[in-house]
């Protein structure tokens, strides 16, 4: 009898075992794949920002087209066309030769569980970079000079010195099941607009 228990006893030992061995194995590959799509998601917001170069081809970030804003438009042209919370339009020079061109930032219809991110040239038929899909619509604020938030700056264009760009980029969690997630990883960019204090 007691050689009956003792192999019952060694049979649940060992299933708890393997048990905690399996749970451990998926939490390494849950643990691994959240790191790499967090990884990844870094790496997407960094060429946004900065840019990036694929094939010898080096394509500008946000941060470049936003240092446009005004630069070479005559004091007697508004450089800000729009100014709301998910659109920024605004009039600048790519370099002194150029002519004055129009950029836009702006985020498009919810596509799924995703909103698009675009910078357009002179037109919205082209992008010049995007999409970049995020988990909400992109979120703009905007500062006067003295860094207070200015409450309605798509009729104050003139007082805009500077903006906050909030980005929430999203992935989801390995579990594919009801227990999946939408796991969000949030940028923030400040940018202070040089040419419209000159």
């Amino acid at each position: 009898m007691n050689a009956l228990f003792d192999a019952l006893g060694a049979t649940v030992t060992g299933g708890l075992i393997l048990l905690m061995m399996f749970s451990a194995i998926i939490n390494m590959q849950v643990l691994s794949y959240n790191m790499q799509q967090q990884s990844i998601l870094n790496q997407i917001a960094e060429d946004l920002i900065s840019g990036k170069t694929i094939n010898n081809v080096s394509f500008s970030g946000l941060g470049y087209y936003l240092s446009k804003v005004g630069a070479g438009v005559p004091a007697a042209i508004d450089p800000i066309m729009v100014a709301t919370s998910n659109s920024f339009k605004f009039r600048g020079q790519l370099n002194p030769l150029s002519s004055i061109r129009i950029f836009h930032i702006t985020s498009g219809a919810q596509v799924g569980n995703t909103y698009p991110l675009y910078v357009y040239l002179d037109n919205m038929s082209q992008a010049l970079i995007g999409p970049f899909w995020l988990a909400d619509s992109l979120e703009i604020t905007y500062y006067d000079e003295t860094n207070t938030e200015i409450t309605n700056p798509d009729s104050n264009h003139g007082v805009i010195r500077s903006a906050k760009f909030t980005f929430n980029f999203t992935f989801e969690s390995f579990r594919p099941d009801i227990d999946k997630r939408l796991v969000r990883y949030p940028t923030v960019i400040w940018k202070y607009f040089k040419n419209l204090y000159l």
